[in-house]
């Protein structure tokens, strides 16, 4: 038998039939409580309800497809489905949030700021700003685009256990940050406070590529918790366990991002703070997760 035979080959029935990824439950809990909530709200929104009941047929669907001939072509594209999955979930939250009524959070996170660090981090590093400093920060936000890309990417074509657990604590970070989104709706400092603000930011091409970027592609109840924050830091700690020299790499380019989204004013402390602890869980939770005992790794051979 050849070798490409021996990977496609479906492995053994012992493997359970309902077993699913920690990040496909989590997706899957978000989906069915949206749809709960649309059923019971005063104004359903029939087309979010669409949206959301395809997006739980179709992991089921994907899932099923994978066990009915497990092989590791199948494994990635099990895997594949969130990246392409979540920029629909994204744009749709504003549609899910105004169909439930819910009130933007901006005041309750600048109050929690208040108590943590006596008020917005953002406006007390208006002395700091300066056109340099606002074009060499928007370029370290928009680095979030190109870090976020190619790990998936590259981690996808890696060995396929190492494949699985970043996907699953790269998409438990969205799985719960778009629930954050969802049902604490906020707009962020830079457009809830700009009375706030004394001094613009002022920049060149490529401040204003970034922020049409996010005037355009942003959705404007996605702050709290920072994915900005927690996607490259959990990337970031996965790099360091797993690839140290792309870690090296990209530590600096991530700190300046991190940095980046307050002195943008993008988002609040809390923010971040919650982004961080978001993205320490999902490393936790990805790096306990085997393929002994669920799949054998001959099962899946890359």
């Amino acid at each position: 038998m050849s070798e490409g035979d021996a990977a496609d080959r479906p492995p053994p029935s012992r493997i359970p039939a309902a077993w699913l990824l920690l990040h496909e439950v989590l997706f899957g809990l978000l989906f069915v409580t949206v749809l709960v909530s649309l059923a019971v709200a005063g104004t359903p929104d029939p087309a979010s309800m669409f949206f959301f009941g395809s997006f739980l047929l179709l992991q089921c669907l994907l899932v099923l497809f994978f066990f009915q001939r497990p092989t590791p072509t199948r494994w990635r594209l099990r895997l594949l489905l969130y990246p392409l999955l979540i920029n629909v979930v994204y744009l749709r939250i504003p549609q899910v949030v105004a169909a439930l009524g819910l009130d933007l959070q901006d005041s309750t996170l600048l109050q929690i700021d208040r108590l943590l660090i006596g008020g917005d981090l953002s406006v007390r590093l208006e002395p700091f700003v300066s056109p340099h400093r606002t074009e060499l920060l928007s370029g370290a936000y928009l680095f979030y685009i190109l870090y976020f890309g190619v790990s998936q990417l590259l981690y996808l074509l890696d060995e396929i256990e190492l494949a699985t657990r970043f996907y699953i604590g790269l998409f438990t970070v969205f799985a719960v940050g778009f629930a954050g989104y969802i049902f604490v709706p906020a707009q962020g400092p830079y457009l809830a406070f700009p009375h706030l603000y004394a001094v613009p930011l002022v920049g060149g091409a490529l401040y204003r590529f970034m922020a049409a970027v996010v005037r355009l592609g942003g959705i404007r109840v996605d702050v709290f918790p920072s994915l900005h924050c927690a996607v490259p830091a959990f990337i970031l700690a996965f790099d360091f366990i797993h690839k140290r020299r792309r870690f090296w790499i990209c530590l600096a380019p991530c700190l300046l991002l991190l940095f980046s989204t307050l002195y943008l004013r993008y988002h609040y402390f809390i923010d971040l703070l919650g982004g961080l602890f978001l993205a320490a869980i999902a490393l936790a939770l990805a790096e306990r997760w085997r393929l002994g005992g669920r799949l054998a790794k001959s099962d899946l051979a890359t």
